[in-house]
């Protein structure tokens, strides 16, 4: 995909300045210029774009291949954390991770097993592809974060080392650290190794690095417990707290 990425920025560089770049900004759009409906990376924008009037001439019904239907009402359900039928330990969609999510080595043809999709088609503009990864790497929720209302948690995942957390507004990255974000044995001794940021591309999105030693224990993972400190969306309000015990 990475291939795919670069030849299309070469592509709209060269048709919009001659090759230079100026007057572009970083999606190669002459600066200034509204994206066009449909551009955003959103389930809705999938569905109208991908999956309704492609996937869906296969993907639909009681005998949608392996189970997958993608239509509007069933898309969701039946991607977002769903493993694979075909490739053991993928999902489907593994929000915050495009690189090992089933349905995007399908359509850009590096899945290990069976065909490119769609099938006996043309492959997806790249654009669609980008729109499909970019999407799962924002937390692939199934609809756009709330404007409006106090924020919370959306998600989680826990796997190997990492815990990716997704709210429903972005975050003030500066009040997202270990005193927001509690991580403890469930006899409350505190974890004295774990890291957390919020990423550089995901405002709505924590991820939290544990100690490779982690496993064998039951552990709590407490955001906004404590009265003194909050995690804060960009508009300065208080996320709800939360907690989860895993092990």
């Amino acid at each position: 995909m990475r291939r795919r990425f670069i030849l299309f920025s070469v592509l709209a560089i060269a048709g919009c300045s001659a090759g230079s770049g100026e007057g572009l900004d970083a999606n190669g759009r002459p600066i200034g210029e509204t994206p066009e409906a449909g551009d955003e990376p959103t389930l809705a924008n999938i569905q109208a774009r991908v999956f309704t009037p492609i996937c869906t001439q296969c993907h639909v019904g009681a005998a949608a291949p392996q189970g997958l239907r993608l239509d509007a009402v069933n898309a969701f359900d039946n991607l977002a954390g769903v493993p694979s039928n075909e490739v053991g330990g993928l999902l489907r969609v593994d929000p915050f991770n495009p690189d090992d999510s089933y349905l995007v080595q399908k359509i850009e043809g590096t899945a290990a097993v069976g065909a490119q999709m769609p099938l006996a088609g043309p492959p997806l503009p790249d654009e669609d592809m980008m729109l499909i990864r970019q999407w799962i790497l924002e937390g692939a929720m199934d609809t756009p974060a709330a404007a409006t209302g106090q924020g919370k948690v959306l998600s989680v995942d826990v796997r190997a080392t990492t815990i990716r957390v997704a709210f429903t507004r972005p975050l003030d990255a500066s009040t997202v650290h270990p005193a927001t974000v509690v991580l403890t044995r469930s006899d409350g001794i505190p974890v004295g190794r774990y890291s957390v940021l919020v990423p550089p591309v995901n405002a709505r999105a924590v991820l939290i690095q544990l100690p490779d030693d982690w496993h064998g224990s039951t552990y709590r993972l407490s955001l906004n417990a404590g009265d003194a400190v909050s995690i804060l969306d960009l508009s300065g309000q208080p996320v709800e707290p939360y907690q989860l015990e895993f092990q």
